[in-house]
């Protein structure tokens, strides 16, 4: 497979822009559906409803748009801008971009997934059977473990694709997933409660 399409500058950096703002939209839409469809009475998250704490405010508030993602968004399109300049635009290493690009799009996909499956449980919540006033905890710890147990899986299928198609844009992809996994691993240790005696 070729990662030639990669090169093409402005139309990948709108792709990545375009990916980033749809998993934001799909954060503010999943965060709505478990407060308003019942979902939270059955299912407590500890904590925030969004594992990134830079957006955690924006996103329990509601909010379409959020001025801490329009600067995210900018500063991600700017540093693709620059990678692409330096890579492909003068001829250095061009394989670094499409390291770049992978990074940032296909650790979106078990993003994305997670996305759909909530929004999904959310709206037919309804359908569950559970006792009155039964509900199951989420404690932190435990949903950053899962996230980075998603994360290192599909870094490890990145992986796999980039060596057998010989693809930069999937080692990216790795690196990406392999980079979130990381920071949710480490999370979930931040948030583990104390041991007893």
């Amino acid at each position: 497979m070729s990662d030639a399409w990669i090169s093409r500058g402005w139309p990948v950096i709108l792709l990545s822009a375009a990916v980033f703002a749809g998993d934001y939209a799909l954060t503010v839409w999943g965060a709505r559906l478990y407060r308003n469809s019942g979902a939270k009475d059955i299912l407590h998250y500890e904590g925030s409803y969004e594992l990134t704490p830079y957006y955690q405010a924006d996103i329990e508030s509601g909010r379409w748009f959020s001025r801490r993602f329009v600067l995210a968004l900018l500063f991600s399109a700017g540093l693709l801008t620059v990678l692409w300049w330096i890579t492909v635009g003068i001829g250095l290493w061009p394989m670094l971009f499409a390291v770049g690009v992978g990074s940032v799009l296909l650790r979106e996909v078990p993003v994305y997934l997670r996305h759909v499956q909530n929004i999904s449980f959310f709206r037919h919540i309804g359908d569950l059977r559970v006792a009155a006033g039964s509900h199951i905890e989420y404690p932190r710890a435990l949903i950053y473990r899962l996230s980075a147990t998603d994360m290192a899986v599909m870094a490890m299928a990145w992986l796999v694709l980039a060596a057998l198609l010989e693809s930069w844009f999937f080692l990216g992809g790795a690196i990406g997933s392999a980079s979130v996994a990381l920071t949710h691993f480490r999370q979930s240790r931040r948030h583990r409660p104390p041991e007893g005696p």
